[in-house]
């Protein structure tokens, strides 16, 4: 069965697999070129014209994709669906192993896997922080809980390595440890505010940024409550301007979105106090704290939105929203329970399907991507300044790297 999830969410996104490079994606294999192993090393320091730190999963896998591939992005695309596929893996084993079941576990995977807000992350190779961060973010959270905390301690550095947003795990774990240790072994977490502080001075006092973009300021104001009911909107499952939607679309994707929402409601408020899951206290709160505390680092971007922001917030919503949909069908007939699961799942394959075809049809990455591989085939590098085909390109970077 875990082999049938992973080949659904495959069949679901394997469109993904064949966008070109576009916009950022032309700087990062720029700013990527390394002629020796010291300059590989000094990818790891952070670059004061970006705005952001993300070098393992930006220079290092542009690197290492560039040298072996080339300029074909599709094995670059092999590389990112892999990492996708292997965090659904992950997270079907850990849950599976907290729930004391594998139908738990696969129906998390399938729901984490073919969740339309990965459209983006999957398609444009300069989000891949967003493919490999979970991946991080479900390893920390699985050893913290067998008590390894070791190799917790690697998991995030690599995670801080791969975004820096990774930086809001050290308070959710201090949260774990306040609500769950008794006595509170506060030396636990040392280690993980060592690594964390040593990133952010390297970040924000070695190495500080020159660039100043509007986009990723923090506003902490009302503005906040916008970004709140965008990514609370996004995360039950309607679509990005799902209002130019076509009225076929509009009326699929909003009523099965709200059918789950109603199922889940009824099998969270209803069904959750029953024994059986008791023993699913603690997993319960660690993923009502995944889901809170991985949106938090974006809601004060209030000029800056996106729906694979929410990729770390999934990683705990959607075991929260599998346990409710496997608690709303306790009291159906084996019969009911077959035509049940087989209309959740029909359900979310569909208005995922619909989700995911919209944003490639609609979002300007898919429509630059086509433009930049039309560019390049045809050596048409240099663009005025301003013009959507400067931006296609990186704005000079293209025109820079295949000098």
């Amino acid at each position: 069965m875990t082999i049938f999830t992973l080949l659904t969410v495959t069949y679901i996104y394997w469109k993904t697999l064949f966008t070109y490079f576009a916009q950022d994606d032309f700087y990062l294999l720029l700013v990527s070129k390394a002629r020796n192993i010291i300059e590989v090393f000094q990818f790891f320091l952070p670059r004061t014209d970006a705005v952001w730190y993300r070098p393992l999963s930006s220079h290092v896998f542009f690197f290492v994709s560039y040298s072996f591939f080339g300029l074909q992005p599709f094995f670059y695309h092999i590389i990112v669906f892999g990492t996708h596929l292997t965090a659904c893996w992950l997270l079907i084993c850990f849950v599976s192993d907290q729930a004391h079941t594998q139908k738990v576990g696969l129906l998390v995977g399938f729901i984490y896997g073919i969740y339309q807000i990965h459209t983006i992350s999957l398609s444009w190779l300069s989000s891949y922080s967003f493919v490999l961060g979970p991946l991080w973010l479900i390893l920390l959270t699985k050893f913290y809980f067998e008590k390894k905390y070791f190799k917790s301690n690697i998991i995030f550095l690599l995670g801080l390595l791969t975004t820096e947003v990774f930086i809001i795990y050290i308070p959710f774990l201090f949260c774990l440890e306040l609500i769950f240790e008794k006595p509170i072994y506060i030396g636990r977490i040392i280690p993980f505010m060592l690594t964390g502080i040593t990133v952010l001075l390297m970040r924000f006092v070695f190495f500080p940024t020159t660039i100043s973009n509007y986009q990723y300021g923090f506003s902490l104001n009302l503005s906040i409550l916008s970004n709140v009911k965008f990514y609370l909107f996004r995360l039950i499952g309607i679509p990005l301007a799902v209002e130019q939607m076509s009225w076929m679309e509009k009326i699929i994707s909003l009523t099965s979105t709200s059918l789950i929402i109603c199922i889940c409601m009824y099998g969270g408020l209803v069904n959750f106090k029953n024994s059986s899951f008791r023993n699913l206290n603690k997993f319960v709160v660690v993923c009502l704290m995944l889901s809170i505390f991985g949106v938090l680092p974006f809601l004060p971007l209030t000029n800056h939105v996106a729906p694979y922001y929410l990729t770390f917030t999934l990683v705990g919503f959607a075991p929260l929203m599998a346990l409710c949909l496997i608690k709303a069908q306790s009291r159906l007939p084996r019969l009911g329970r077959s035509i049940y699961w087989g209309l959740i799942i029909g359900i979310l394959i569909l208005t995922n399907i619909i989700g995911i075809e919209y944003t490639m049809r609609t979002h300007w990455i898919f429509r630059r991507a086509k433009m930049a591989q039309v560019l390049i085939s045809q050596k048409n590098l240099h663009h005025p300044v301003g013009s959507e085909e400067y931006f296609t390109l990186g704005a000079d970077a293209a025109e820079k790297f295949l000098r």
